[in-house]
């Protein structure tokens, strides 16, 4: 069970993202600092001077992670064994559905920043912090361009 407090904050750095904006948020593999746009992610590898080939792991979970990847079975397998199984968290790069709705609300450069050659960065399963904001971007927003699957085909 999930603290209301960790909901709330993870709400309020939802907000923040779907703003655009940036966000320090804590995960089980450490603080990460994660950007709501291109213009976002720009600034946080910049500061951080990291350099713009290496990608940024989008925050998913297997709900979206299922939507977007496009794998083997046996690429799922390892997934889900890591994941599920193990309860680990796992950095997951894999072929993708580039013109997926749930990316459809992200900007060019942000979509850059966190694929290549049609392949997506993705952290999944890095504690509960990550898990309410994984929430937050399925289930909280009522409009199409906030929320991922309500932009999703019926």
């Amino acid at each position: 069970m999930v603290s209301e407090f960790i909901k709330k904050d993870a709400f309020k750095a939802f907000d923040v993202l779907k703003a655009g904006g940036i966000a320090i948020i804590p995960m089980d593999v450490g603080y990460t600092c994660a950007g709501g746009s291109g213009a976002a992610l720009k600034k946080i590898f910049d500061t951080k001077q990291r350099q713009a080939s290496k990608r940024n792991a989008m925050v998913g979970d297997l709900a979206i992670a299922k939507e977007l990847y496009e794998l083997s079975e046996r690429g799922w397998d390892v997934i889900n064994t890591i994941v599920g199984d193990y309860d680990l968290p796992l950095g997951a790069v894999g072929p993708c559905r580039l013109d997926h709705p749930l990316l459809n609300v992200l900007d060019r450069e942000a979509i850059q920043a966190s694929t290549k050659d049609g392949t997506l960065v993705m952290l999944l399963n890095a504690g509960p912090f990550h898990a309410e904001i994984c929430n937050c971007l399925l289930y909280t927003s009522p409009s199409p361009r906030d929320g991922l699957l309500s932009r999703m085909p019926s």
